[in-house]
């Protein structure tokens, strides 16, 4: 099962919205005679793979598989029919599947199918915790990610600073990849203009970029309009702005939300999530976005530089989140080039 749960990692970052698996038939004598993860959404799932490649060799064997098989039609058709159809003699389920409408267990065993059930759970809960929390809550898992200096300063007020060390980049372009979609903040725009896309090993992701912008303030020219990626939505409030004209021609979606005092509420936010279906979130944002969702995040990612900020700037020039995300303690600490990286998880 653990190696069935690492070869399921192969699928992060194309499997979305499902859940990345991994299947192993191995003979009776426990050697291995195939195996298969989901590799893209749309397409043939974990099991289905395994099987096939095994053939008439399945037969008697055993079948190892990180989720619960389906039992429904969705894009593919219900994997437990093939499983069935395989003659294998068992199969070891690492986690039931939190969906409700999969019914597979009993099919199985009412089929002369031996099942074991909850093998490595846990870890393979947590490697699709996206999909499990919004198949639970059908709401988006949200994740929120920061550079901070020594002292807890996360930027500058006009500048752009390059806090974190370039060893974060791959760690960011996988969290890019997780997730549906990345919200960022008018005062992040603003100052460093970022293009919000999915670099390196996952670039054929394209997460949708959401941007706030009540007053619809940013500029033709900003960079996120001149890099090819995900879809691009302006949040705006339709009581201080219209759309420009420049906006439609481009492709770019505007969506009204309403505002108190001038400022996008975080249910307004939320439910513009719910809308779109999101099961994740990443944001990118700045302070005021990052306090505002403080309490509605599931996953924090700091990167914790080494660097002095105020060697060079002086503390009112700087900008410091001024809340704990770790107050309970960081669960997690990995060295990425000179930073670390702490998590909740």
């Amino acid at each position: 099962m653990k190696k069935a749960l690492a070869l399921s990692q192969k699928g992060l970052g194309f499997v979305n919205p499902n859940p990345m698996v991994g299947a192993i038939v191995v003979d009776q004598n426990n050697q291995k005679i195939s195996d298969g993860y989901h590799e893209r959404y749309g397409q043939s799932h974990a099991e289905k793979v395994a099987l096939e490649k095994a053939g008439s060799r399945a037969n008697g064997a055993t079948l190892y598989v990180t989720l619960e098989p389906c039992s429904h039609t969705g894009k593919t058709p219900p994997c437990v029919d093939q499983v069935i159809k395989s003659k294998v003699k068992r199969v070891v389920i690492g986690c039931k599947d939190p969906n409700p409408i999969v019914q597979s267990i009993d099919r199985l065993r009412e089929n002369g199918i031996e099942v074991i059930v909850g093998v490595e759970e846990k870890k393979i809960q947590k490697l699709n915790r996206i999909f499990f929390h919004y198949i639970q809550n059908q709401s988006p898992y949200i994740i929120a990610k920061v550079a901070m200096d020594t002292n807890g300063y996360i930027g500058h007020i006009n500048k752009r600073l390059q806090i974190s060390d370039p060893a974060t980049i791959p760690v960011t372009m996988k969290l890019r990849a997780m997730v549906d979609a990345i919200i960022v903040g008018k005062n992040t725009w603003k100052t460093d203009d970022p293009i919000l896309t999915v670099r390196g090993k996952y670039h054929n992701r394209k997460p949708a970029r959401v941007l706030l912008d009540p007053k619809l303030e940013i500029s033709p020219e900003a960079k996120i309009f001149q890099q090819e990626g995900g879809p691009i939505v302006l949040l705006y409030d339709s009581k201080q702005s219209t759309p420009h004209a420049w906006m439609g021609k481009k492709g770019i979606e505007t969506v009204s939300l309403e505002t108190a005092h001038g400022f996008f509420t975080n249910e307004a936010i939320c439910t513009f999530f719910k809308m779109r279906s999101y099961s994740s979130v990443l944001i990118e944002g700045g302070a005021t976005l990052l306090k505002s969702f403080f309490p509605d995040v599931h996953q924090w990612i700091i990167y914790q530089s080494t660097k002095d900020l105020t060697e060079a700037y002086p503390p009112k020039d700087l900008i410091s989140l001024g809340l704990d995300p770790f107050s309970l303690q960081a669960q997690s600490a990995i060295r990425l080039g000179q930073d670390q990286m702490l998590s909740n998880l």
